[in-house]
C-alpha cells in the first residue's frame, strides 16, 4: 500500500501545475487530458522501505524479519510411485491471510506462485 501512495503522490506533485493553471472546478479527466497534450508522464513507481526490517537474532530465534506478517497454509495431495519416484499433484488446497487487499487478483497470483515456487523446490 504504501509504494502505491509513493507512486501517487507523485503523479499528483507532477499534475499540480496543470490543475492550478485550469483551476479548481477542472475534472480529473480535464486534467489528465491537459496532462497528457503537455507530454507529462502519467507513470510513476512507488517504492516503500519498512521500517525494521531483518531485526532478528538468528541464534536466539527472536525478532521480527519484517514489519508485516500475512499467515498461510498449504497441503496436498499426491501420488508417488515409489519404483521411479514419479509423482503428481492430485489436489491442493492454500489458505491465506493477506488483510485487505489492494487487488485481489495480484494476491491471488502471488499465493499460487508462491505455492508453485515451493512445490518445484521441495520436490
Amino acid at each position: 500500500g504504501m509504494a502505491v501512495l509513493d507512486a501517487c503522490e507523485k503523479i499528483v506533485e507532477r499534475l499540480a501545475p496543470i490543475r492550478a493553471k485550469l483551476g479548481p472546478d477542472a475534472t480529473w479527466e480535464q486534467v489528465v487530458n491537459a496532462a497528457y497534450f503537455d507530454r507529462v508522464s502519467l507513470f510513476a513507481e512507488g517504492f516503500y522501505k519498512t521500517p525494521v526490517c531483518a531485526d532478528y537474532d538468528w541464534a536466539a530465534g527472536t525478532g521480527d524479519m519484517y514489519a508485516y506478517f500475512t499467515y498461510g497454509v498449504a497441503a496436498a495431495e499426491v501420488e508417488l510411485h515409489t519404483l521411479t519416484g514419479e509423482w503428481s499433484c492430485r489436489r491442493a488446497d492454500v489458505l491465506m491471510d493477506v488483510g485487505a487487499p489492494l487487488n485481489p487478483a495480484i494476491d491471488l497470483g502471488q499465493v499460487e506462485g508462491a505455492f508453485m515456487q515451493g512445490m518445484g523446490l521441495y520436490t
